[in-house]
């Protein structure tokens, strides 16, 4: 069977269209990847700054400019939730830096919350620092809200459980029964790993009636009674 000379053609420039389709696929897959790697090492670079900036360490300067670092970081990829989360705190730490405030939370930081949460809905420590914003401007049924997400979808994190306890405290009148029990169960969790901590919060908050009934060995009620007698005697004097 001889090949027509118009299949022997059309074999042949489908083989060259393969051929370059599959260097093309592999040119973009190299591109993104070179892309990738540069915003995760823009990314890495920015959060040691970061770091330095939580403990005062880092100048405004340095910390601006391991902001624009991140923000072309997010610029070559726009849906890392990770990314914009350190946005959102370089941000602020630029914003403690210049007016030595504790929240620094503006609606351009909330909307920046909004796109993180859109990105990961279920990332607890992201609904959780939400919340903390949504308090510092004022608004309460939404800040509970968050928190409450944040318990649901992180109810076993160590960091989100940690940092929940003095925002919980603050919003327990407002809870309905469910969010409630979340919430405690929230303190039991903390309880078996820092007691301490609890129910140093607790007092602070005035809140030790709600959480002396979720106290389960007489270590952990020997230091309820040690802490209670502290208060009363600072009270006192």
């Amino acid at each position: 069977m001889v090949a027509h000379p118009e299949w022997i053609a059309v074999a042949a420039l489908t083989s060259k269209l393969s051929r370059f389709f599959a260097v093309a696929v592999l040119l973009v897959l190299l591109i993104w990847a070179a892309l990738w790697a540069l915003a995760d090492h823009l990314d890495a670079k920015a959060i040691l700054i970061l770091a330095r900036a939580t403990d005062g360490r880092a100048t405004k300067r340095e910390v601006a400019e391991a902001k624009l670092r991140l923000d072309t970081a997010i610029s070559l990829n726009p849906f890392d939730a990770d990314f914009r989360l350190h946005q959102v705190y370089f941000s602020r730490a630029l914003c403690r830096i210049e007016t030595v405030e504790k929240s620094c939370c503006d609606a351009k930081q909330l909307e920046a919350y909004r796109m993180i949460i859109r990105l990961r809905p279920t990332w607890g420590d992201a609904w959780l620092d939400y919340a903390t914003c949504l308090q510092a401007r004022g608004a309460s049924q939404m800040t509970l809200d968050a928190l409450d997400k944040a318990l649901r979808f992180s109810p076993v994190a160590y960091g989100v459980t940690r940092r929940s306890v003095s925002l919980g405290f603050s919003l327990l009148d407002g809870m309905n029964p469910e969010q409630r029990e979340r919430y405690r169960a929230n303190l039991r969790l903390l309880l078996k790993e820092n007691p301490r901590f609890v129910l140093k919060k607790a007092f602070e908050s005035k809140r030790s009636s709600f959480v002396e009934p979720l106290l389960f060995n007489d270590k952990q009620k020997k230091l309820f009674k040690i802490m209670e007698a502290e208060v009363l005697k600072a009270g006192g004097s």
